[in-house]
């Protein structure tokens, strides 16, 4: 399914809402999946259509064009909503100093995210973006050592890394 003409990225609560108005549903809170490098898995909370037939569908644009997403419910997400503003959590799925760097960081700008203080300003969201680009080239490194021929590729496509990147 196509997102609606109003849809926008990363506002998928008024998406569903919006959709809901018109269209026959429910709401279905969950968390899309994505894993970094071997080492991080990354939970961001998700709102998708629940059809009358128990199909789900998403009608949120995707930031990164997927065609599909990994989504596991959760109906417990609407606890977690904070000035109206979705939950992201950081899990390491390898423990190291590198890792809980970036989870470090990771919570920092998500307890931000939820505060709800508004923008940020430009140079705080540089620096942000600073630090978290320096974390996550350190970690590639570590993300290539702690990957086996035989595992899933560290770059995310989803190959055996025997048949990705070397």
């Amino acid at each position: 399914m196509q997102p609606e003409l109003y849809s926008q990225s990363d506002y998928c609560f008024n998406n569903v809402k919006r959709y809901l108005e018109s269209n026959d549903g429910s709401m279905m809170f969950g968390w899309i999946t994505s894993i970094w490098g071997n080492l991080v898995l990354r939970l961001s909370a998700h709102v998708v259509v629940q059809k009358t037939d128990g199909n789900l569908v998403c009608v949120s644009p995707s930031a990164l064009n997927a065609k599909k997403i990994k989504f596991l419910p959760d109906p417990t997400i609407p606890n977690l909503i904070k000035n109206e503003r979705m939950p992201i959590k950081h899990i390491a799925l390898k423990e190291h100093a590198l890792v809980q760097e970036l989870l470090d960081l990771e919570a920092e700008i998500g307890d931000w995210h939820l505060s709800g203080n508004g923008l940020m300003t430009p140079q705080d969201a540089n620096e942000f973006n600073f630090k978290r680009a320096l974390a996550y080239s350190k970690l590639e490194k570590l993300a290539q050592e702690v990957t086996s021929k035989n595992d899933q590729c560290f770059c995310g496509s989803s190959k055996l890394r025997k048949k990705c990147c070397k």
